[in-house]
């Protein structure tokens, strides 16, 4: 059974809230999702537990095809209770532990979605580990259309995704590799080469962006997947071409594998031509990012990922390095230094992901997270290990908020 309860910071005058949709049962430190301005949904990033059980033992664990049928029945039962449905989802990311049970994958999701004719914007790509031990994790945004009428269009792609899904006021562009949409062919720009493999992938990106209303200039969040973290100050270089100005907030990370062996791969959030977009300024490690970027009438806030670095001063060691318990705090801090600098607060967080080296760390992490986010009206969230963090870092957290 779940229960609906409004932020404190919910009032009248301002019409803002956020809804966490809470398990009775209680599973901090996260809700299973959360629902801001009765508009767009957060699903958590879901692994395959049945949530009709008490016991903490994954359905199939081992197989792929039946641990990610039950992971995709937690995803369909949380849109359902939340108002949403597979029609009304915007954007899917999952997560594998090997990139081969790709096809596996896909299957079970094709099954999954066989009644949605726009299926949503993706990204898929392997980590390091899941939680207990899970071979698959997904976590979804959508929209809320529970007795209303939603704007939701499509720009397609396949039976599995579209290039871009489209409301009303952002647009959500599923992960990009360096493919040549031109050739119809699966094989790679510049193969092997991080530079020319992320020139492509950001081509598609300014397409897709393009073709479904928006630009470059528009976006408002972007995460960059790279094969290897070495390949990280190539790809930014590429990446400054493209956003020369004011860029979009921004995570990026090493994944375990990419599809179609990889070095880069790019998705992004942005508001449509001439939507409201306005960048919240500081310090960032490096200047191809904004700290954070405020978007929609809503006023719907993408920080970038944040890792242990002193926002006072310029260098680039990280607080507390090498101890999780520490970066954790002080990646927590920065999080919080920028909401309140973007005239928002922890308590207004709607969605949160994590990024860690270890998951043997993932209970001191949670440790951490609960003295700042406490036990109740919890933002949804997905924690996964990664392959590298920027700067060595052993944690890097990212959110969505409302001001």
């Amino acid at each position: 059974m779940l229960e609906e309860k409004p932020s404190a910071d919910y009032t009248e005058e301002n019409k803002m809230r956020k809804l966490c949709i809470n398990n009775t049962v209680g599973m901090p430190p996260y809700s299973p999702s959360c629902t801001i301005d009765d508009k767009y949904v957060f699903i958590s990033g879901q692994v395959a537990l049945d949530p009709e059980t008490t016991e903490k033992v994954l359905v199939g664990a081992g197989d792929v095809s039946k641990e990610a049928t039950q992971v995709l029945k937690n995803v369909s039962s949380l849109l359902k209770k939340s108002g949403a449905s597979w029609d009304s989802a915007l954007f899917v990311q999952i997560f594998l532990t090997d990139i081969s049970n790709y096809g596996a994958l896909n299957a079970a999701y094709e099954e999954a979605l066989r009644d949605c004719e726009k299926p949503p914007a993706r990204a898929c790509f392997a980590v390091k580990r899941l939680p207990r031990g899970a071979l698959v994790e997904i976590e979804c945004i959508a929209l809320k259309q529970e007795g209303k009428s939603i704007t939701r269009d499509t720009l397609p792609g396949n039976k599995l995704f579209s290039k871009s899904v489209v409301t009303d006021d952002l647009v959500f562009v599923a992960g990009q590799l360096a493919l040549d949409p031109a050739s119809g062919t699966k094989e790679l720009v510049a193969k092997g080469d991080p530079a020319g493999e992320t020139r492509q992938a950001l081509k598609n990106l300014q397409s897709i962006l393009e073709n479904s209303g928006s630009s470059l200039d528009n976006v408002v969040k972007v995460t960059v997947l790279l094969n290897s973290i070495d390949a990280y100050a190539a790809v930014n270089e590429v990446y400054k071409e493209f956003f020369k100005s004011n860029p979009p907030a921004r995570a990026a990370f090493e994944v375990a594998q990419l599809p179609l062996s990889g070095q880069v791969e790019i998705y992004c959030t942005a508001t449509k031509t001439n939507g409201p977009r306005s960048v919240i300024s500081g310090n960032s490690a490096v200047p191809v990012y904004s700290p954070a970027v405020l978007a929609t009438e809503k006023k719907v806030l993408f920080v970038s990922g944040q890792v242990a670095l002193n926002p006072d001063s310029d260098s680039k060691e990280l607080v507390g390095g090498g101890d999780v318990v520490q970066e954790t705090t002080q990646a927590i801090s920065n999080l919080k230094g920028v909401l309140e600098s973007s005239g928002t607060t922890l308590s207004n967080v709607c969605k949160v992901n994590i990024f860690i080296m270890n998951m043997d760390d993932y209970a001191k992490i949670n440790e951490v997270y609960i003295n700042f986010f406490g036990k109740e009206n919890l933002p949804a969230r997905a924690v996964v290990q990664v392959a590298n963090l920027p700067l060595g870092a052993l944690v890097e957290l990212e959110c969505v908020a409302v001001c």
